[in-house]
């Protein structure tokens, strides 16, 4: 055989390992995620016009450092029946963020936490969630 024939021989060889490895590899499809979304309240009870923190946060965190969450909202019911919503906003890195709430009004305050969903960098589909409702006093 020539010189030419080997390395022609030699290529092929080469080629079709190559594609017998990439054939191999499997194929990896985005997952959906299933989140929980957790409230929480402190002070609890509190009196008008004194502040609360309000921390909210979603589990499992998105794997990729530095990726957030977004479109997290607070939907706060007042004593009156009215609802004022807070956000929506993004999350720390951790997964969680915080902010400050004044209640002006006695009685109870209703809170719920809703977490939108979102598509990571990963490809990975996180799915939407709500937390429980979480009660606030206002004396």
């Amino acid at each position: 055989m020539s010189r030419n024939g080997t390395i022609l021989a030699i290529a092929v060889l080469l080629t079709l390992s190559i594609a017998e490895c990439l054939a191999a590899i499997p194929c990896v499809e985005a997952a959906d995620v299933r989140t929980s979304a957790f409230l929480s309240v402190a002070p609890n009870p509190v009196g008008v016009g004194q502040k609360v923190q309000v921390t909210i946060w979603v589990n499992p965190i998105v794997p990729t450092a530095g990726e957030v969450f977004h479109g997290f909202t607070v939907d706060i019911t007042k004593p009156d029946g009215t609802t004022e919503t807070k956000g929506p906003m993004d999350s720390f890195v951790m997964g969680g963020v915080f902010f400050e709430y004044t209640p002006n009004a006695t009685g109870i305050y209703r809170l719920v936490f809703k977490y939108l969903g979102q598509t990571v960098s990963t490809g990975d589909d996180y799915l939407p969630s709500e937390s429980p409702s979480l009660e606030l006093t206002v004396r």
